[in-house]
């Protein structure tokens, strides 16, 4: 798994976290439910990627965790873009 993806889900895992704990003091709130299944769409696309030592042979973003050149994937890449301002967010990541 790459910086990238272990950064992702760790947004990730406190968005749900912050989503349950709204959850507590709110119960039944209409956003919840899609919060959740946001994050759980999220966990399904970092998951398709292959490992960063997997290669297709040749460039090809959408099947391959990092290009040939050592970029992080362009999804992976969108996905971050709405943690930009977050302190461990890498500037190389933006997409």
């Amino acid at each position: 798994m790459s910086d990238l993806s272990e950064f992702l889900l760790a947004r990730i895992a406190e968005d749900e976290a912050g989503c349950r704990i709204a959850l507590a003091v709110v119960p039944d709130h209409e956003w919840a439910g899609f919060v959740l299944a946001e994050c759980a769409a999220k966990r399904a696309v970092i998951q398709i990627q292959p490992s960063d030592t997997q290669s297709c042979g040749a460039y090809h973003p959408q099947y391959d965790t990092f290009h040939p050149d050592g970029h992080p994937n362009e999804v992976l890449c969108i996905l971050a873009t709405v943690y930009a301002d977050h302190p461990d967010f890498d500037q190389r990541w933006r997409a």
